[in-house]
């Protein structure tokens, strides 16, 4: 099975339990729990009406799904990167302390990926400049040693991340055109 699934119990009181086809034609059916739902979470009056509620902010949403792991990633200036699952917030602080030591963050005018906040060491112990986090970021100003990057949550069509998040997951031309190493 593939994509997201509703699992409703079946009450045997009400007969034999349906066929698929009959559970299909059920759930497309605008009167269906779900549908209506749905409906009413996009501001429709009457599935609102019937759920006698006069708005979508009065439907308390529980999304019971797994958040997607979030990763930081540490930048060399010679391409190799490591990637870190954030555990919570206070840890994601000690792993970029243990990297980084005193960290500033690049302001989000200097960089062309709004998708991750670049942070930088204040005193590098790596004097190389960054260029493959320049390249790879769109950086207007040129950073010194490792550069850690950080999901800010937001969503990022620009050609720049489209690239990075291309290396990031995997795509072998990507990763070399941008200088990326890394072994995950």
């Amino acid at each position: 099975m593939h994509g997201p699934l509703v699992l409703v119990p079946h009450d045997p009181a009400d007969g034999p339990s349906p066929s698929p086809a009959q559970q299909r034609r059920h759930a497309a059916a605008p009167d269906n729990l779900v549908n209506l739902y749905a409906r009413a979470l996009e501001g429709n009056a009457d599935a609102l009406a019937k759920l006698g509620v006069s708005s979508p902010e009065q439907i308390t949403v529980i999304d019971a799904r797994e958040a997607a792991p979030l990763h930081l990633y540490l930048m060399q200036p010679d391409g190799h990167t490591e990637r870190y699952a954030v555990g919570g917030n206070d840890k994601a602080h000690r792993w970029i302390d243990g990297k980084l030591g005193e960290a500033y963050s690049v302001p989000t005018n200097a960089c062309s990926v709004q998708a991750y906040a670049v942070i930088y060491s204040a005193a590098p112990i790596d004097q190389r400049p960054n260029r493959v986090a320049q390249k790879a970021l769109g950086l207007k100003t040129l950073r010194y040693g490792p550069v850690v990057l950080a999901p800010t949550g937001q969503a990022d069509p620009s050609p720049t991340h489209q690239r990075l998040d291309e290396a990031l997951s995997g795509n072998a031309a990507a990763r070399a055109e941008l200088g990326i190493i890394a072994d995950w």
